[in-house]
């Protein structure tokens, strides 16, 4: 799913696996294979002595047994051929098979010719070793002359296999390694985002100002104290505003402008009544007064 989310990301790298398993498999020169057959014939003459070999068919076997010893095989990679041939003599017949893969027709050749001519050095000298003339002796018949039988691509097949197979393991990796850092990195700037928000003044100031002027502690405790004392005095031994106020003693404030009010405050005349009061009830209409008297 992760890779999917990264496909940007997964299909380039798709196509540079394409690219190398191409170029692996340009890379890679198909291999040969070498085929040969040989048939061990016996002399045209009847020997005067046993033979070392006994008869064709143990002759064949024994002859192959010495083409796949290491010695012989040391001794034709020494002439620069290879070495990872195959001699199979047949069962109980006198037929032996050949074959190698090469890396190119004229090195699998060589090799079937060298391995051929080592079987039939081998039973020369032993039977010459053993006085058997030789018109008498055992020899190598060639049936089928190494030659190539099929040109094989398996080693360039694998080798696109293994590339593909690693290119795109690899790519799935990436993706999803880069779909990961993506996440981290998203999570990261979120978490800072609201760390900034946490930490804005201007936030702050707008929240305050939303909530009002700041309460003071201290009155507000007070306040709570006395609306708690007002609930557990029944309604009619609650005291009234006017002892409220006589029992409240005047703060600093109303004392500094007690002297501005008196001030301020006209004074009255010596009948109790201020000289504008007397002007007005000496001009007002009878019906006036009347109502001033009563």
């Amino acid at each position: 799913m992760a890779a999917l989310r990264r496909w940007y990301v997964l299909l380039p790298l798709l196509g540079v696996t394409v690219l190398l398993v191409l170029t692996a498999g340009r890379g890679v020169q198909p291999e040969y294979d070498v085929t040969g057959a040989t048939m061990l014939v016996p002399g045209r003459d009847v020997p005067d002595v046993p033979n070392p070999y006994g008869g064709p068919a143990e002759a064949n076997a024994a002859v192959g047994i010495v083409l796949n010893s290491p010695e012989v095989r040391q001794a034709i990679a020494d002439q620069g051929l290879v070495a990872s041939y195959e001699v199979a003599p047949q069962s109980r017949s006198t037929v032996m098979n050949f074959q190698v893969r090469s890396d190119t027709p004229e090195a699998g050749i060589e090799t079937g010719v060298a391995v051929f001519e080592q079987a039939a050095k081998e039973l020369r000298d032993r039977q010459n070793a053993a006085g058997i003339r030789l018109s008498q002796q055992y020899s190598i018949d060639v049936l089928q002359a190494p030659s190539v039988s099929a040109a094989v691509t398996d080693g360039k097949l694998r080798n696109m296999a293994v590339v593909g197979v690693l290119g795109g393991a690899l790519s799935l990796a990436i993706a999803v390694f880069f779909d990961d850092v993506v996440g981290l990195l998203r999570r990261r700037r979120r978490r800072r985002h609201e760390s900034d928000r946490g930490h804005d003044p201007s936030r702050h100031s707008s929240k305050d100002s939303a909530r009002g002027p700041a309460k003071d502690p201290v009155k507000g405790a007070s306040e709570r104290q006395a609306a708690d004392h007002a609930v557990d005095v029944p309604s009619d031994q609650r005291p009234t505003h006017a002892a409220v106020a006589a029992a409240t003693p005047p703060s600093a404030d109303a004392d500094a402008d007690a002297p501005r009010l008196r001030r301020s405050k006209p004074e009255r005349s010596p009948h109790g009544s201020d000289p504008e009061g007397q002007g007005r009830s000496a001009g007002q209409p009878r019906s006036m007064a009347a109502s001033d008297a009563r």
